[in-house]
């Protein structure tokens, strides 16, 4: 998301964290598992639960896990296409502000990319930041690790399906 997008968000003096893999996965097999928030439980270690419609405005309870702790936290859907995941969370009187973007882009190879950032801004954030971005660094990149993983085995099934005698 540009810079002015972050403006749009109130994040535009904030912290990105940010992390990518790449998966040997078709960009819908990896859509599916960005927007199949039921099989989260089975390999999502960042965000194992999300409750609510992954629609534009849609409102989401999202359990949290990181750094040995469990959360629930409120967000608002700002983008659910093909490709692309966001939301965001705000707490009151902009404390700590916070947009998760999760991305899927095709490679020449035909491989996709999963790409996901979180974006911190708010009151709070450098005390976020201080305590939690280190956390939060390795929690995106064993999340990438997990989503391409998970991509790669609903590839294969995907294929196995096509190309199975029937």
């Amino acid at each position: 998301m540009a810079a002015r997008g972050l403006v749009r968000y109130g994040l535009a003096m904030a912290h990105t964290y940010r992390a990518s893999q790449t998966a040997d996965a078709s960009e819908e097999a990896a859509w599916m598992v960005l927007s199949d928030t039921t099989s989260y439980p089975t390999w999502n270690p960042l965000t194992p639960r999300v409750e609510g419609p992954l629609v534009v405005k849609g409102k989401l309870v999202l359990r949290v896990a990181l750094a040995g702790w469990r959360f629930p936290m409120h967000a608002t859907v700002v983008r659910a296409q093909p490709g692309e995941l966001a939301w965001r969370v705000a707490w009151p009187l902009g404390l700590i502000q916070a947009l998760r973007v999760q991305r899927t882009f095709r490679r020449d190879d035909g491989r996709t990319e999963i790409e996901t950032s979180e974006t911190i801004g708010g009151w709070l954030s450098p005390i976020v930041h201080m305590l939690f971005g280190g956390w939060l660094a390795s929690a995106l990149a064993q999340w990438a690790n997990a989503a391409c993983l998970r991509a790669s085995d609903v590839e294969r099934r995907l294929t196995h399906i096509v190309t199975e005698p029937g």
